[in-house]
């Protein structure tokens, strides 16, 4: 009588992977009547436009409504003298009244108050880190990589977005982010035994039966991570090496829990900080141990996220419609450790070893700094939070754009050709200077042209007012902005 085959263990747990389309049409429901305007800081400029815009957004009539939107400012704008609150209170006290103010707590715990979102979009990711509201992203910056719209034409842009005509959108690809640290347990069980190389401080770790009874046992294995039960290196032992070579054993218990969470938008980077040794960070991705970072660092980027630190690292350019989770070491101390691009399905854990010289840090699309000591470890999955914007044109239009004017792409003059053509001497004179057509990339349409001239033309603007004046918007403070952390239990 043949044995049942035994049942294998299905995982149930819901994929976080993005199934939806990364570029979907997007229809404005004119039932929807909230906006919210986020203002970079420390630009009195971007605070005269910010008054523009929401005086325009109220006083428009739309949808046969007289004040057809409620607009959300940043509440340090009440106080401000440019944006002049006082002035909309004292003429018109209805139109006051469609005027709010956000904070970041506000967002935090409303996210699904705003129906529309006008802003950059790094410091919008990190106030919104669960549901995203749609998001139209105005060039205000300096390099403006991920904002294909201008402000010289925040009307005709509304006016269309406002309008009967689909607009395309694009669902933006977050990283979930997770910090596990690592304590010793008072639980009485389960056990291990733990002992300890004096030479290479490598941790060899075995399970510890209930009355210690040899067939109980496990064997010993590498301790390099506090919550892999399963050994994590095919290539070495069972047994340990010479006894003589170890300390004392010790029983020791552990255990992990999780410490906060983020949701990023371009890369979480796992650096040395300020010890000048070389990190050791063990990778894995879906528990397998895939290699022993020595680098500098480690970077694990989303496709928009491609473009900024990753690229810095020689990180491949992604399109944003590719579902993939990018690994770029910084600066690796190897001649064979290239990038990769791994799907999005995929669940990576970044670990500090218990045998590293020094901690590590953790960083989360610039922000919140964290160390990572000896133990800890970081899990890294698609979140489950995507981030949608709306399209100028559509997304490879939009990206391939931004790649051609502001990261001069593939930008060379262009070689010449073997053919001689005989030609008047205005020819020859003009032929020493690369043409239009020379210039332009063929995928680029003929509004980018006039889009570059008007965004030119917006950075020379002279504010040589501003310059000496103080801000008058300050940004927010890092208590202010800190969020509720996950309660601390073992």
């Amino acid at each position: 009588m043949s044995k049942a085959k035994p049942k294998t263990h299905v995982d149930k747990t819901p994929n976080t992977s993005l199934s939806t389309a990364p570029e979907i049409p997007f229809l404005w429901d004119k039932t929807k009547e909230t906006i919210l305007i986020i203002t970079k800081a420390r630009e009195n400029k971007l605070v005269c436009y910010t008054r523009q815009i929401t005086e325009w957004l109220v006083t428009t009539p739309r949808f046969d409504k007289k004040y057809p939107f409620i607009v959300y400012v940043d509440a340090h704008l009440e106080q401000s003298k440019i944006f002049d609150y006082k002035s909309f209170k004292e003429n018109n006290s209805e139109l006051a009244n469609r005027i709010k103010f956000w904070t970041p707590k506000l967002c935090q715990n409303n996210p699904g108050l705003f129906d529309l979102i006008i802003t950059a979009m790094l410091f919008t990711s990190w106030l919104f880190q669960s549901k995203v509201p749609p998001i139209m992203p105005f060039h205000l910056g300096s390099l403006s990589f991920l904002t294909p719209f201008y402000y010289k034409s925040f009307r005709e842009e509304l006016d269309a977005l406002f309008g009967s005509n689909r607009i395309d959108k694009t669902v933006r690809m977050r990283l979930s982010c997770t910090v596990y640290r690592f304590q010793e347990s008072t639980s009485p069980s389960p056990q291990r035994r733990v002992r300890q190389n004096s030479i290479t401080g490598e941790l060899w770790t075995k399970n510890m039966s209930p009355h210690n009874s040899p067939s109980l046992v496990d064997k010993w294995s590498l301790l390099e991570t506090a919550w892999m039960r399963q050994q994590l290196y095919s290539r070495l032992e069972n047994i340990p090496p010479d006894r003589e070579e170890f300390i004392e054993d010790h029983v020791r218990c552990y255990t992990t829990w999780p410490s906060e969470t983020f949701e990023v938008l371009n890369e979480i980077v796992v650096d040395r900080g300020p010890s000048a040794y070389m990190s050791a960070l063990e990778l894995f991705g879906d528990e397998r141990h895939l290699t022993t970072v020595q680098a500098d660092g480690l970077c694990i980027a989303t496709p928009t996220g491609s473009t900024a630190y990753s690229l810095s690292a020689n990180g491949s350019l992604t399109h944003p419609d590719v579902r993939c989770i990018l690994v770029t070491p910084i600066c690796p101390h190897t001649l064979s450790f290239r990038p990769m691009m791994l799907p999005d399905s995929m669940s990576i854990r970044i670990v500090v070893p218990l045998s590293s010289r020094e901690t590590a840090y953790c960083s989360f699309d610039g922000r919140n700094r964290v160390e990572l000591k000896k133990g800890d470890h970081v899990k890294i999955t698609a979140s489950q939070y995507a981030l949608p914007t709306i399209c100028n044109i559509n997304t490879s239009n939009d990206w391939f754009m931004s790649l051609q004017k502001c990261l001069q792409w593939n930008v060379r003059q262009r070689q010449k050709s073997f053919v001689v053509v005989e030609s008047c001497e205005k020819d020859l004179a003009n032929s020493s200077s690369l043409s239009e057509k020379d210039n332009l990339f063929a995928c680029i349409q003929s509004r980018l042209k006039n889009n570059s001239t008007t965004a030119q033309n917006q950075d020379t603007e002279d504010d040589d007012n501003n310059e000496n004046a103080a801000w008058d918007l300050l940004p927010w403070s890092e208590q202010e902005l800190r969020r509720d952390k996950l309660k601390e239990t073992p």
